[in-house]
């Protein structure tokens, strides 16, 4: 894509909506030398009956609004900054399926309780410690089984 802007003659500005991808095409772009600007998605206008959406004109509104000025960018991370917002957010990921994992292993374990004795005399043993507890909350069994 930089390729094929950089060939393209005289000044060249260009426009992308934010996304999942990150901001690489754009500091490839500004290190080529091109206008690139990165706009958020709702911060576009549109028609409010404007919900036919083609290749084609998904491609030619951004064009005539970046000529008209109508967009406006967002601020572009430092790399440093993006890859710390990655791992915070992949953090906070892990962190909630943990909790789900935990939930839902705690409830099965709840539910179980109460049809089976076995799991009666299970929760008196982790009283007593002769239970191990798994980091997750879940039960291993009498001696490690």
């Amino acid at each position: 894509m930089v390729r094929w802007l950089a060939g393209l003659s005289g000044p060249v500005r260009a426009c992308y909506e934010a996304g999942p991808t990150g901001f690489g095409l754009y500091r490839a772009a500004a290190g080529a030398g091109i206008d690139c600007q990165v706009i958020a998605p709702r911060t576009r206008p549109r028609a409010a009956r404007d919900r036919n959406k083609s290749d084609r004109r998904a491609a030619d509104l951004p064009l005539r609004q970046l000529m008209a000025g109508a967009l406006s960018p967002i601020a572009v991370p430092s790399a440093k900054l993006e890859v710390a917002r990655d791992l915070a957010r992949a953090r906070e990921q892990v962190r909630a399926d943990l909790m789900r994992c935990r939930h839902r292993a705690s409830k099965l374990l709840y539910a179980d309780r109460s049809l089976c004795p076995a799991w009666r005399d299970l929760a008196a043993q982790s009283n007593s410690g002769a239970v191990e507890v798994v980091e997750v909350g879940i039960f291993r069994g009498p001696r490690g089984t």
